[in-house]
């Protein structure tokens, strides 16, 4: 009966043990999330020092918090500058949870970015199986298949996203340029004014647009889609050169040059291009203007 007693005894105290401990786990667990959700809220306010603090706390009371992992990624990617190290996070919680479409989502992102394309179609496979809603990791998969040439398969992609999300310009905007890649400009065009009729605010769609239309030589059809590119988003000075242009084919020669030196004047050191052919326009109109004052004297 004492040995009976005493290994009964042992196995009581090794289920008492054993029961703490699930439950510290279980409160570490616990207290991980809320730190985790404290951390998205702060970081839904635009406070992503705070989020960081938040998500570092819910790693150390649980370091096997995958969430955790992906949103500290997310700061350190999009608010610190550092892909490096955002890329180890997204890294780790795709380790701990496999099925985290969001951070296989951002690891692809981040090896295309690096030219790193079949390892980038792995990990964007991955997001989509993961979660077949994802519209993002749809478009970014098309946008890897396109890279690689699998054109067909990346129409079926963009597509995808479509479907899932039409409030998601980017995705139409990608569709209706391999289009024009091959010279469907019609089509291009129907889906670009499908993109704006879903998405009427967005400046580049509007943008694409009115590029298609140019393809098309629809001069007065393109005219309000630069304007309203131009009324979005005043500040990008590539839509006063797209508006320059337009005019310009218009014969409209007063606006092409006002708007032209506009763009001059606010332009970027990434627009070194097409600032060159801005003021090789605006010589051609000055020497035609020049011309056609003498031309009256005479």
């Amino acid at each position: 009966m004492r040995g009976k007693t005493a290994g009964g005894a042992r196995g009581i105290l090794l289920v008492l043990s054993l029961t703490f401990s699930l439950g510290a786990c279980d409160k570490a667990q616990h207290d991980s999330n809320v730190l985790a959700n404290r951390g998205v809220a702060a970081y839904d306010r635009a406070e992503p020092e705070v989020a960081f603090d938040f998500f570092i706390r819910a790693l150390q009371s649980d370091p096997n918090n995958d969430l955790a992992h992906y949103h500290l990624g997310l700061v350190e990617r999009y608010d610190r500058g550092d892909p490096a190290s955002a890329k180890k996070r997204f890294q780790e919680a795709v380790r701990l949870n496999p099925n985290n479409s969001d951070a296989a989502f951002q690891l692809a992102s981040l090896y295309l970015d690096a030219g790193k394309i079949d390892t980038a179609h792995s990990h964007a496979n991955r997001a989509v199986l993961s979660d077949p809603q994802n519209y993002q990791a749809n478009y970014l998969l098309g946008s890897i298949l396109e890279e690689k040439g699998e054109y067909q398969e990346a129409d079926t992609q963009y597509r995808r996203a479509i479907s899932l999300y039409p409030l998601y310009p980017p995705a139409f905007t990608a569709l209706g340029a391999l289009y024009l890649r091959f010279e469907e400009i019609e089509a291009a065009i129907e889906v670009l004014e499908e993109g704006v009729r879903f998405n009427p605010g967005d400046a580049e769609l509007q943008t694409h647009l009115g590029l298609a239309r140019m393809e098309a030589r629809d001069y007065e059809a393109a005219l309000p889609a630069f304007e309203r590119a131009v009324s979005i988003d005043p500040h990008q000075p590539l839509h006063y050169f797209n508006l320059g242009n337009v005019f310009e084919r218009l014969g409209d020669r007063q606006q092409t040059f006002d708007i032209l030196q506009h763009f001059l004047e606010i332009s970027r050191p990434e627009h070194a291009a097409e600032a060159r052919l801005a003021r090789a326009l605006i010589d051609r109109l000055m020497i035609d203007a020049d011309a056609a004052a003498r031309a009256k004297v005479e």
